[in-house]
């Protein structure tokens, strides 16, 4: 059986669809912080490997808005404001750079 983070309102859709090519056994909640941030994790995980599986822009597109959606509700889930981030990326930015010269480094560990 396969357990994974689904948002708020997935369970009234499938509900509502009936045709899903998966078996549906039911539903529970996390019952704790630590299990809900593991499920959380799990969740970007998942997404950004559709992320780096997109096949198109607009697949592209859908992947980052879910993407967004998960790293909101960590921020939330760990009080961080997300001014905060933007400030750490902005002095990060102004000490190491960004990505736009593609830069590849080549190393042997």
């Amino acid at each position: 059986m396969t357990k994974k983070l689904i948002r708020d309102k997935i369970p009234e859709i499938i509900k509502n669809k009936q045709n899903s090519k998966k078996k549906h056994i039911g539903y529970t909640k996390a019952t704790n912080d630590k299990t809900f941030y593991d499920y959380l994790k799990q969740k970007l995980l998942e997404e950004v490997n559709e992320f780096i599986k997109a096949d198109n822009f607009d697949n592209m597109i859908e992947e980052l808005a879910d993407i967004n959606e998960v790293l909101d509700t960590i921020y939330k889930f760990n009080n961080i404001d997300i001014k905060t981030v933007k400030n750490i990326q902005t002095q990060k930015f102004k000490e190491k750079g960004g990505f736009e010269k593609r830069i590849i480094w080549e190393f042997e560990e």
